[in-house]
Order: C-alpha cells, then structure tokens, then sequence
C-alpha cells in the first residue's frame, strides 16, 4: 500500500512537533500504542527462530488489531472529556451536533432538581452513546467529533498531513486521507472477522509482514496526531488541554479479550493484560438493571472456579462490592479481582437468583437489552 508507505514518515517527524499539545486521553493512546509496538517486535525477534508451531503472522494481526481498538478508545475518551467540558461552558458557541444532541428527560430533571451534578448525569449518557458506536471508519470518527467540534475535519487533517510531509511526497486531499484509514479498518475486520482467511481458500490465511503491520499502525498515528491537531485549532479545542481522561472501559468492558494466537490448533491467551480500551459490545452498567428493576439494590451475585466460592453483593448505583468491602466498577473488574485475573467476563462468571434459578448476570443484560 503506497499511500500506507508515507504514514511512517510522518509520524517520525511530527511525534516530537511542538504544536501538538496531547491530551490525557491522547497519552492513553500512545501508551496503548506503546503495547502495539511490543508486539510487533516479539514477531520480529520470534520470525528469527521460524518455530513450528506458532504463526508469527498471528501477533502481527494482533497489533493490528489493536491499533485500531486504540483509535477507536481514544476517539471515544476526546467525545466524552470535550462534551462534558463544552457543558460547563455557558458563554461559549456550541457545535450544532452538541446542541442537537438528545437526552432523556429524566436526566434533565435530575440535573434541574440537583439530584445528580450535571457531570455525572451527561457522563452517563455519553457512556452509552460512545459504548454504542464504533470510532473506526472516517465518517464514524467525522460524526462523533462533530458533537464537539465545528471543524470540517477530514479536509484540515489532510491539510495537516500535507503540511509534515516532505515537499516531494504525494499529497491528500479529504478523499485520500480518509481512504489510506479505511484500507487500515477494512484489514482489521478481515482479521478479526474473518480470521484474515483467503477469500477462495479458507485453509490459508492472508500474508502479513512486520513492514506492512507497521506501516498501518503509522497510518493511525499520523491520522490521529492530524485530528488532534485540528481539535485544537477548533474554536472549542482550548477546552480540553488539561484534566483527567475518563476511563471509559472500566464500567464498560465486560467480555474476554477477541484476540488469540493460533499455532498447530492450540491457542494462546492473548498478552492485552488490563488495557486501557475495550470492546464496547453492549454499553449497559448494572445500574441500568437496578433502574429497571431486573435487579435489586443488596442483592447476592455468586461465582464459582473449581471448589473455590465466591460472594457479592450489588450496591445501589450499580458497583459490585465484595466480601472484603471493596467496590468494583463493574461485575468484570469485581471478577479479576477474586479470580487474580488480568481479564474476566463478569456477565458470565457472576450469577444472581432470578425466578428461582442462579442464572449468569447477562441473562438480565438480555432481558434488559430487550426491552430497551
């Protein structure tokens, strides 16, 4: 991919530029990025050996993978820090898309009525919104930022991209800026998909190189630094320089990591430890149960592994506390925390009684989704 061959320049070059002020949520990208680069480099170093067992290709889609989960997160951390920092702003100009956007009247009343602060009650809902949309396509990433930022995006990040490059290199225009990232998503979702198999040969899967998965994670970095560079440009980007990125994926992250390497029909757990960013399959908080009452604020959630027992209860805005009175954001995170685990599906490991039955907690996440 030639167009994918002018990312790794860019990125050498513009990394270190003083006018890109990161964020906290673009710093989580990095670190995630950082994880990415690992990976790519324990193929490289694995591809000496040529072992027999084991597909290095498998760790390179792996980063691959990754990288695009990164964009995705961090995509979704700069919608909610910037939204909820344009609403303490009364004196500023809103985008159209933010005034536009809609929320339940109950939220308003209970900002109106001082029941909830107005960070935590947006917060909530701009969880939802980001844990239900994917930030990984050009004109999903154009559409969510468009809540908080006026900037026509894709012709100034191709303007900035322009800008970095050398004088001799191909220039883009939005078309081409936006094209070189959906030829790095379409790849991701053959890999994750489709298992990266070839199209007429489900026994093989596609080639891939160290250089290739290399230059399209330089691909999402050069894109993601030319949108944070137009964010700040944006009569609304001096906002959201400082202050704590959200940690989105901890209420929201409640199922295994996807990714595996596969050698010789065996498997091995995927090295994504507790990182930052998530799947975003569901969107749905115990709380939302408790509200709808499919579950009772002190309820008992049960799980088991071998002999071993484990118990629980639900707090009233929807966090696990455990037996030894710790309280966890999510029935996931309350599990690797008994289990001693980088990673559990909480909805699964934990049950509740319901009907007279212990049923797995995502029998009630259906229940909800449902009647949602």
């Amino acid at each position: 991919m030639i167009i994918l061959k002018l990312a790794s320049t860019f990125v050498r070059t513009v990394v270190s530029d003083s006018d890109v002020v990161k964020t906290p949520a673009f710093h989580n990208f990095e670190r995630n990025l950082e994880y990415v680069h690992q990976l790519i480099s324990a193929g490289r170093s694995l591809a000496t050996f040529k072992p027999a067992n084991l597909d290095v290709g498998d760790l390179y889609r792996a980063a691959w993978v990754q990288a695009v989960a990164a964009l995705d997160y961090w995509v979704s951390q700069e919608i909610y820090s910037r939204a909820i920092r344009l609403a303490r702003e009364p004196g500023i100009e809103k985008p159209k898309k933010f005034r536009d956007f809609a929320i339940p009247m109950a939220v308003f009343e209970d900002v109106h009525h001082h029941r909830i602060p107005l960070e935590e009650a947006l917060g909530g809902h701009l969880r939802k919104f980001v844990t239900k949309n994917t930030f990984q396509q050009p004109d999903g990433i154009k559409d969510g930022l468009a809540i908080v930022t006026s900037i026509t995006l894709w012709d100034r990040v191709a303007e900035i991209i322009n800008q970095k490059q050398s004088a001799g290199d191909l220039k883009l225009d939005a078309g081409k800026a936006k094209e070189q990232l959906h030829q790095v998503v379409a790849r991701r979702n053959r890999i994750a998909h489709e298992a990266d198999r070839v199209a007429d040969d489900a026994s093989r899967k596609t080639d891939i190189t160290a250089e290739e998965v290399t230059d399209a994670v330089a691909t999402v970095e050069q894109t993601c630094e030319a949108i944070l560079i137009a964010l700040q440009e944006s009569p609304e980007g001096a906002l959201t320089a400082e202050g704590p990125a959200p940690r989105i994926s901890e209420e929201l992250t409640d199922q295994e990591p996807e990714i595996v390497v596969d050698g010789g029909g065996e498997s091995i757990e995927s090295p994504l430890g507790d990182w930052e960013f998530g799947t975003k399959p569901y969107g749905v908080h115990m709380r939302d149960l408790i509200e709808r009452k499919l579950i009772e604020a002190g309820a008992e959630i049960r799980g088991t592994r071998g002999n071993e027992r484990f118990s629980a209860t639900v707090a009233p805005d929807g966090r696990v506390r455990l037996a030894s009175g710790q309280l966890c954001t999510s029935p996931s995170k309350a599990g690797q925390v008994v289990l001693k685990r980088q990673s559990c599906n909480g909805w699964t490991f934990w049950k509740i009684q319901f009907e007279g039955a212990w049923v797995p907690l995502e029998v009630l996440r259906d229940k909800y989704l449902n009647l949602s």
